[in-house]
């Protein structure tokens, strides 16, 4: 199931319209019916939007689309009660991991820096 066809079931389970779900989430309706009548691919914060308005969390939207680990439900249940700072903060981390062996030797040094007596 992707996207477009998972919001259409939300939208029935609600006996919502197209144009409810917009106003409800502050969104043009050309945007929602460019998801759903298009199958564009909202973006991240209008996906978040969408799911807060119809009272799921982003786990919860692609639970039944994907095959997700109980370790990825908990990741996106957590990341879905995080502030928009918080999240932020994740997504850079995500997409500097790779860079976190650097991070950890320089709070190292760092550490032992400000231990050290001038």
């Amino acid at each position: 199931m992707d996207i477009k066809d998972r919001l259409l079931e939300l939208l029935n389970e609600k006996g919502w319209t197209i144009n409810k779900l917009a106003y409800e989430a502050g969104l043009t309706a050309s945007t929602v019916y460019s998801i759903v009548n298009n199958g564009n691919s909202p973006t991240i914060q209008t996906l978040e939007i969408l799911c807060e308005t119809l009272g799921i969390g982003i786990g919860d939207f692609f639970n039944d689309t994907f095959d997700l680990s109980s370790e990825e439900n908990t990741l996106l249940s957590n990341y879905n009660t995080l502030s928009e700072g918080n999240k932020k903060i994740v997504q850079n981390i995500t997409l500097h991991i790779s860079e976190w062996k650097w991070l950890r030797n320089s709070v190292y040094t760092i550490t032992i820096y400000r231990s050290l007596k001038f």
